[in-house]
C-alpha cells in the first residue's frame, strides 16, 4: 500500500510541474515572445535591438551637438580676439603716425630757425600741434648735440639752459662728454616730470631704445 501511496504521490507533483510549464508556455505565447512550436519571436529580438539602436541613435545626436556647440564658441572667441587685436592695432599704427607728425612739425619748425628758444616752442605747440595732446598727452623733443654745440647753448644769455644728469642730490650739471642727448622741449611744460636739458641718454631704458633707433635708422 505504501508503494501506491508513493506512486499517487509522484503522479500528483508530476502533473503540477506539467500545468505550471503550460501556464508560463501560454503566458510567453500572449506576450508574442513564443510561437505555438515554441520558438522565440523574432518581434522580442527585434525590440531589444530596437531599443539599442535608440539609444546609441541619441547617444551620438548628443555628441554631434556638443561638438557643434564647442565649434561655433571657439569660432566666436577667435572672432573676438580678431576683432580686440585689430582695434589695438589700429590704435597703435594712429599714434605712430601721430608721433611722426609731430616730429614732422618740429623739423618745420627748425627749418624756419636753428635757435628755438623755449617761448618758440610753447607758443608752436600751443597753436599747432594742440590737436595731439588728447592722444599722446605729455610729449617732449629731444636732439643729439656736441659737446661744442653744448657750449653755445647754455652761453646763451636769452635762454636759460643747461644740461644735467640725476644725482644724488637731485639734478645737477652734466660733466663733460663728446656728445649729450638733452631734453630740449616738453608740451605741456614739466609734464614729464624731468626738466629740461636732462640727459636722456644717461637713462638706461631711453639709452636702450636709443641705440636700437639708431642701429636700425628708424623708431625703436
Amino acid at each position: 500500500m505504501s508503494k501506491d501511496v508513493d506512486h499517487e504521490q509522484h503522479a500528483i507533483a508530476q502533473s503540477a510541474i506539467e500545468r505550471k510549464g503550460d501556464d508560463q508556455l501560454a503566458s510567453l505565447q500572449r506576450g508574442g515572445m513564443l510561437s505555438a512550436g515554441g520558438r522565440i519571436h523574432r518581434s522580442a529580438l527585434f525590440s531589444g535591438f530596437g531599443m539599442i539602436l535608440v539609444l546609441l541613435i541619441g547617444a551620438g545626436a548628443s555628441f554631434l551637438a556638443f561638438e557643434a556647440s564647442y565649434r561655433a564658441e571657439e569660432e566666436r572667441t577667435r572672432l573676438q580676439f580678431d576683432g580686440y587685436a585689430s582695434t589695438l592695432l589700429t590704435g597703435v599704427n594712429k599714434e605712430l603716425a601721430l608721433y611722426f607728425r609731430v616730429l614732422e612739425s618740429m623739423g618745420s619748425l627748425y627749418d624756419l630757425s636753428e635757435q628755438i628758444s623755449t617761448s618758440d616752442f610753447n607758443e608752436f605747440a600751443e597753436k599747432g600741434l594742440g590737436f595731439s595732446r588728447d592722444i599722446l598727452g605729455a610729449y617732449g623733443f629731444a636732439q643729439w648735440i656736441p659737446q661744442s654745440y653744448r657750449l653755445l647753448l647754455e652761453q646763451d644769455p636769452e635762454d636759460a639752459f643747461s644740461i644735467v644728469d640725476r644725482g644724488r642730490q637731485g639734478f645737477q650739471p652734466a660733466p663733460v662728454r663728446s656728445g649729450y642727448v638733452p631734453l630740449m622741449f616738453q608740451d605741456p611744460p614739466d609734464g614729464l616730470d624731468i626738466p629740461r636739458g636732462f640727459d636722456l641718454a644717461r637713462d638706461p631704458e631711453m639709452a636702450s631704445a636709443m641705440q636700437r633707433a639708431f642701429s636700425r635708422g628708424g623708431p625703436a
